[in-house]
């Protein structure tokens, strides 16, 4: 008799609504096409409330097919001065006017990005 695994499912944990300030582009490299997208501000709604602090950024590698290879790292505060680190990677295909992350379901606009965060249950 096999057993089958467990089917997860997604719990919804949290929200996040990032203003991001003007593109760095940093050139050509061995790696890609690299690129630098500052994030000054925003909030994190759901499981905790915060507001995203200036100072973080979305690292780039653009790839010569066109794929995205994206590193985020920024910081929140919430309401009771606790900070909360964030952390994303992945891969982003497809056209520039869409985005699809691997880990959330992501929007990017010119000047914000906006996903929601799962949790595997």
């Amino acid at each position: 008799m096999t057993v089958a695994p467990p089917v997860p499912t997604l719990e919804r944990a949290f929200d996040v609504d990032a203003s991001l300030g003007p593109m760095e582009d940093h050139g050509m490299t061995r790696a890609g096409h690299r690129r630098v997208v500052p994030i000054s501000s925003g909030t994190v709604t759901g499981l905790f409330e915060a507001s995203i602090l200036p100072g973080g950024a979305d690292w780039q590698v653009v790839r010569p097919d066109g794929t995205v290879e994206v590193d985020t790292r920024y910081s929140a505060r919430t309401a009771d001065g606790e900070f909360v680190h964030f952390r994303t990677s992945g891969v982003r295909t497809g056209p520039p006017e869409v985005i699809a992350v691997f880990v959330a379901s992501a929007v990017r606009e010119a000047a914000r990005v906006y996903y929601s965060a799962y949790r595997v249950t």
